[in-house]
């Protein structure tokens, strides 16, 4: 087992999983004291915190709306939405650990990728119902 030094100057032990992140990257995951700090500083409205998140976020989102959506337009537009839902959510996340950030983020994209699918499927649902009989 690796022991880290954490701001403090005190030793703990690394994160489980050997610090790999949702990249696949080594030491890229946020400390527990720092990704909480972060989501308390940009709960309270701090911008520049939130653009960290965003930073840290928002490719691994992208890609999970890309291999489910399949399309990468409609992916870049779903992180747009995802965070703009977590901005206004912010206020009443209440962050538990390490995990509980990205959970939370992860659990916004597939509610929102879940309704973006539901209105496509709607709504070539309803363009197949208006076609002519002959054009089947």
């Amino acid at each position: 087992m690796r022991v880290e030094e954490d701001a403090a100057g005190d030793e703990r032990p690394e994160p489980a999983g050997g610090g790999i992140d949702a990249r696949g990257s080594a030491g890229s995951l946020p400390k527990t004291g720092d990704l909480g700090a972060l989501v308390a500083r940009a709960s309270a409205g701090d911008v520049s915190a939130f653009r960290e998140l965003f930073s840290r976020y928002a490719e691994p989102v992208r890609r999970y709306a890309l291999a489910q959506l399949r399309d990468p337009e409609e992916a870049r537009d779903m992180v747009q939405e995802v965070f703009l839902a977590v901005w206004r959510g912010l206020p009443s996340f209440r962050y538990e650990h390490e995990g509980s950030f990205p959970g939370w983020v992860f659990g916004i994209a597939r509610n929102l990728i879940g309704t973006q699918r539901r209105r496509t499927s709607r709504a070539l649902r309803h363009a197949l119902e208006e076609l002519p009989e002959h054009a089947l």
